[in-house]
């Protein structure tokens, strides 16, 4: 089945320059890395009813060192991500609009010393199988 989550994890990689996970990080993964999950999903609907496509909310978290390679990796992610149209993966992506991005962090890793930069970002994604 179509979804546009496979796409999403290669369009992240490519404007990140790191890795993406679904869900969750591998335990011990070290920085950068962005962790992605569905947060909503519904079908569009006009005043006719259902009109075919979905729209999907889909927050990420951001990972990095460094507050300057926190900026660099999100604002690449941006780029890959947000106003995207095409086909990819068996999911005809429509739109794709960012929600918003706010820094949340630091948090600390277990077994390291330094803190981690953390930045939200949410987009939704019109698509349809």
């Amino acid at each position: 089945m179509a979804s546009p989550e496979e796409w999403l994890r290669t369009a992240i990689e490519a404007g990140a320059g790191c890795p993406a996970f679904p869900v969750e990080a591998p335990e011990k993964q070290l920085p950068p890395f962005v962790v992605f999950s569905l947060e909503s999903e519904q079908p569009v609907i006009d005043a006719t009813g259902p009109i075919g496509w979905i729209e999907s909310v889909f927050g990420m978290d951001i990972y990095a060192d460094t507050y300057t390679e926190l900026c660099a990796i999100s604002s690449g992610i941006r780029a890959a991500v947000n106003n995207f149209t095409g086909t990819s993966h068996g999911a005809t992506i429509g739109h794709v609009s960012m929600n918003d991005t706010a820094d949340v962090g630091p948090v600390k890793f277990e077994g390291r010393s330094q803190s981690t930069k953390v930045r939200e970002q949410s987009y939704t994604v019109q698509w349809q199988e």
